[in-house]
């Protein structure tokens, strides 16, 4: 039964992307060879404007009446797509979908306000999707008479007339709460596996929308992060340069996959960035020995610098805040060891800032914290600048390009305003300008 009506929801799928959208067959072909994206491609991966309102409504109609199972897997598709479609065409709404007593949820107003937010984003700076796609995997269900938990994964990509010229990529996990209504299924509650979500004192609360999209005030302050390094006299005596080319390269190889060199964990995003920066220092990412080669720092080199340390899944054990010792692997800890780079003679140089985003360049790593001012012991989520536009010392948001992953299920590649709504003031900013050490590339 359930390969029957599958097959007939995509036939009429398949019926409708061809009368109302011819290109999208070729265009989904497009983004499967953009940058290993989509490794397969079926025909359930579509643009959300390939039906309209009525069609996606028609598909719950149909779906509701086979088996719960369709049908809850069904209204999740559809509401994600039909909240991608609103972000480019105000004749959407997902609303339609939820229960009318879950619509003055905070989880259910903030995740409303997310594709709001977009779509005020997009209308403000002049920007326009100009094609999409998205599929859908990863598919579970737990069915309770007439209530049931959900999740499934979104793969969305697109391309936008924002300045940058790649394809922009958002995968993230959904969790749905739903209940039955006379036959039919609503959504009552949903959540993600966004690292703000997941993040220590995060609220749910509607995105103040107006406020968010404000271009942000420019710092005139010079974080005097040149590539002259501070003149400190006790350096290792090599320095290998930072190759920020090869650092964007596999920061666009590995976003949405895992390296099984290192390996990967639960909260992953600082450990992809480390990575990044290590493969810029090493000027190539082919896998060394060990993941204590050079360009990491291994304790047994740093002598009385035991705080330096800087591989994968080092715990220094030299701060009472444990976080900070986490060097490779957490945010806080990775910020700090550069803040305080001009201190130690090996490893990666440079500096941290807080505060602003005006100086961001390309193959730097931000973070922001969700509440409070940003500094290295409340930094919530780290990202990887794979490109820029604009003016170094006025830049906002929208001229930065990121890479950030932050779990199998929760990865981005797109502007840094697309990928969150906290404000510039909530950032740093970290900037690696070389390293030193014992001894000379290979």
């Amino acid at each position: 039964m359930y390969c029957k009506v599958r097959s007939f929801l995509m036939v009429f799928l398949v019926i409708s992307m061809s009368l109302m959208y011819t290109d999208v067959p070729a265009y989904a072909g497009e983004l499967a060879n953009d940058n290993n994206m989509f490794k397969s491609v079926s025909n359930n991966s579509y643009d959300v404007l390939s039906l309209s309102q009525g069609d996606y409504d028609v598909l719950n109609e149909k779906a509701c009446e086979q088996n719960d199972n369709i049908a809850i897997k069904t209204l999740c598709e559809s509401f994600l797509s039909v909240s991608r479609a609103s972000v480019r065409d105000q004749k959407y709404s997902a609303t339609k979908y939820l229960s009318d007593d879950s619509r003055n949820k905070k989880t259910i107003q903030y995740r409303l306000s997310e594709y709001d937010y977009l779509k005020e984003l997009y209308a403000s700076r002049g920007y326009s999707i100009i094609k999409d796609s998205v599929f859908f995997d990863g598919y579970k269900c737990k069915i309770n008479e007439d209530t049931a938990e959900a999740s499934i994964v979104e793969h969305y990509s697109y391309f936008i007339n924002d300045g940058f010229d790649d394809a922009n990529y958002r995968i993230r996990e959904y969790y749905f709460s739903l209940n039955r209504d006379n036959d039919a299924w609503y959504i009552t509650d949903m959540k993600t596996n966004d690292a703000c979500e997941l993040s220590i004192g995060f609220t749910y609360e509607p995105i103040d929308i107006q406020y968010a999209i404000i271009d942000e005030p420019i710092d005139t302050s010079d974080p005097h992060d040149s590539d002259v390094l501070p003149m400190v006299t006790n350096y290792a005596p090599y320095q290998w340069s930072y190759n920020r080319s090869v650092a964007v390269s596999y920061a666009s190889q590995y976003y949405n996959s895992v390296n099984s060199f290192f390996g990967s964990n639960t909260y992953d995003c600082q450990n992809f960035a480390s990575q990044c920066v290590w493969a810029g220092l090493r000027g190539s990412y082919s896998n060394p020995t060990s993941y204590v080669d050079l360009p990491a720092v291994k304790k047994s080199i740093v002598a009385n610098y035991l705080q330096s340390a800087w591989y994968r899944n080092v715990n220094t054990g030299y701060y009472r805040n444990t976080y900070l010792n986490w060097t490779w692997d957490n945010v806080g800890g990775f910020a700090y060891l550069l803040q305080c780079s001009a201190n130690y003679p090996i490893g990666p140089k440079g500096s941290t800032t807080y505060g602003s985003v005006s100086y961001v360049g390309t193959a730097d790593v931000i973070a922001y914290c969700t509440s409070g001012s940003p500094s290295a012991t409340n930094l919530s989520h780290a990202m990887f600048v794979t490109g820029v536009t604009g003016t170094y010392g006025s830049r906002t948001k929208d001229n930065i390009k990121i890479a950030a992953h932050s779990s199998n299920t929760n990865s981005a590649y797109q502007t840094l305003s697309s990928y969150t709504s906290y404000a510039a003031n909530k950032f740093s900013r970290t900037y690696i300008s070389a390293g030193y050490y014992p001894s000379p590339k290979n």
